[in-house]
């Protein structure tokens, strides 16, 4: 079978070589958009745990500071009923084991990010993992504190991400760095703007929005890519089965004559058609499935693995009119064909 394999190969090699190529790029190309679309939910939890949906985040002017009673008339602006203030301050931070390091720490009323209360806190990966114990410092006391919650912290939002957050409560009475307000049930992102001449609003949701348009851009043209590579190896599968079949047909015809059964008949069509395809599969799984996004929670593996049977599944499906005349080979038929 080998050597059956070796002449027609070589007498169609530049099919087969467009084949491999195709089913390489196409497994690729659908593991990318599995993997950017896996990347898409990721991303867009972290911006929903940093921001949260429906709300607006109001950023003062240039060295301006917000009071409590800001936080109040941008509430009653567009009749909420929630906002809070945040307070942004480098923090030391000091681990059981004596190293110490500074760190940005955004100081939020308790409910505002989830498992921060007056002595546990929200910390980025990198500061600490859940459930240790360190010691930070706010206004030169020293707090022992324990990690309730971890956030990956891939997205920074300059202004609103912070590698620690901390119960306001510890801070004490203070000026606010940004305001965030829920949206309510009247006005908007303007009314806040008219109250806050020159402050910057930002509306989450359209954030969020705009982030997945941005995204949809690119799954876009990576989808175009595997399509149409896709397409490419269905048309050349379908070339390659034909015009073998067409050639060799009295050649098929003798095996069964020979004795080859109609199983082993296909098992060699199998190689001839479709091993090209399956190779460039294979290929593209290998070299996809050793990519490690570090510090995504994403299954790449799964995204490849998804892939490749696709476009494996896909490769098949237009060699089936050849394996359908191959099965139907009559042998003395054949033998009168000309």
């Amino acid at each position: 079978m080998l050597s059956l394999y070796s002449i027609y190969a070589e007498e169609r090699r530049g099919v087969v070589v467009g084949i491999f190529l195709a089913a390489f790029l196409s497994t690729l190309a659908l593991a990318a958009v599995f993997a950017f679309w896996d990347l898409g939910n990721f991303l867009s939890g972290e911006l929903r745990g940093i921001l949260g949906v429906g709300r607006y985040v109001v950023f003062p002017t240039q060295d301006a500071k917000f009071a409590g009673g800001d936080v109040v008339r941008a509430a009653a602006a567009v009749c909420s009923e929630r906002a809070y203030g945040v307070v942004y301050m480098p923090i030391k931070v000091v681990y059981v084991n004596g190293t110490e390091r500074w760190v940005t720490a955004a100081f939020v009323p308790r409910g505002a990010v989830e498992g921060v209360r007056l002595l546990e806190v929200a910390a980025t990966r990198h500061v600490a993992s859940e459930g240790e114990a360190l010691y930070v410092y706010v206004n030169n006391r020293p707090f022992l504190v324990t990690v309730a919650r971890a956030l990956e912290g891939v997205i920074y939002v300059p202004g609103l991400s912070a590698d620690l957050y901390l119960d306001a409560e510890l801070l004490g009475a203070s000026r606010f760095d940004v305001l965030v307000v829920e949206k309510g049930a009247c006005g908007g992102a303007e009314d806040i703007r008219a109250l806050f001449p020159g402050a910057a609003v930002l509306d989450t949701d359209l954030l969020l929005s705009a982030f997945w348009g941005q995204l949809l851009l690119y799954l876009a043209g990576v989808s175009a890519v595997a399509a149409s590579s896709a397409a490419a190896v269905a048309a050349l599968n379908y070339t390659l089965a034909m015009s073998t079949l067409h050639a060799h047909w009295k050649d098929f015809a003798v095996m069964r004559v020979v004795g080859m059964k109609r199983r082993q008949l296909l098992t060699l069509a199998a190689m001839l058609f479709y091993a090209p395809a399956l190779m460039g599969v294979a290929a593209a799984a290998f070299l996809a499935s050793g990519v490690h996004i570090e510090g995504l929670n994403i299954d790449v593996g799964a995204g490849v693995a998804k892939a490749a049977v696709i476009v494996a599944v896909f490769s098949a499906l237009p060699q089936i009119p050849a394996f359908r005349k191959l099965y139907a080979l009559r042998p003395v038929e054949a033998l009168r064909y000309e």
